[in-house]
């Protein structure tokens, strides 16, 4: 059994997931690093010792590239995510949502009263979901995921039109997790405190809680095979 570390549920891997971990350095070039680490067998509930490793990758278009790469021992589910949050006006005091999102997607995981996807794939207009204009203009408090239309084609695009700050997130995965950081107001950061939405995050990766819904694509992975994803961030500057 998974661990619960969410009330009854299981989030982000678990008490000792991958962000709780020491990882260690495997490669390093001119432009990339690679670092790796391996989840033992049962860790958090899971079949398997898993070798996993994630390459960075900096270009020189002001583009940064995670390049995920997972092998288990056991079939078991792997899905992996960056979780960073973004605040483009350079103040996470600021309010978020005086910035502009636009998502390449139609639809969206219906979630139940505990963050859970029901199984339901439903269109963003039943959400209340649009993603035109200023956040702060639509639906403000948002952690659901989305379903990617197209991948590597711009799909993710944030902007911040006072600094004219810009990233746009390209990517394989199929979906992106959207959260505009709500529960993390009031938290201590450096400077003060954290506004209502201090920052965005947005998370790529396969469908949330895939292994109980059939209709989901599948983020089961076969012995001794490999998982791989990738998402690439680039900033620019709008005159």
């Amino acid at each position: 059994m998974l661990d619960r570390n969410e009330g009854e549920n299981h989030l982000h891997g678990g008490w000792n997931g991958l962000n709780q971990k020491v990882w260690s350095k495997k490669e390093v070039t001119e432009n990339s690093l690679t670092l790796e680490v391996v989840c033992g067998d049962g860790e958090g509930g899971y079949p398997g010792s898993v070798m996993i490793q994630v390459t960075y990758t900096l270009s020189d278009k002001d583009e940064l590239t995670l390049s995920y790469s997972a092998i288990p021992d056991q079939d078991t589910p792997i899905n992996l995510t960056n979780h960073s949050y973004f605040n483009l006006s350079g103040d996470p005091r600021s309010d978020s949502t005086d910035h502009e999102l636009q998502l390449k997607s139609r639809r969206y995981l219906e979630l139940d009263d505990e963050q859970l996807p029901t199984g339901k794939i439903l269109p963003l207009s039943q959400g209340g979901f649009r993603f035109e204009g200023l956040i702060s203009e639509n639906r403000t408090d948002i952690d659901h995921p989305f379903l990617l239309e197209e991948h590597f084609s711009e799909e993710i695009s944030l902007n911040h039109p006072a600094s004219g700050r810009k990233l746009v997130i390209e990517t394989d995965q199929p979906a992106v997790i959207v959260y505009t950081g709500a529960g993390l107001e009031g938290a201590q950061l450096a400077g003060g405190k954290a506004s209502r939405h201090p920052g965005i995050a947005l998370e790529t990766q396969g469908y949330p809680d895939a292994p109980n819904h059939s209709d989901f694509s599948s983020i089961m992975v076969r012995a001794g095979e490999e998982y791989r994803a990738k998402t690439k961030f680039q900033f620019t500057v709008q005159d």
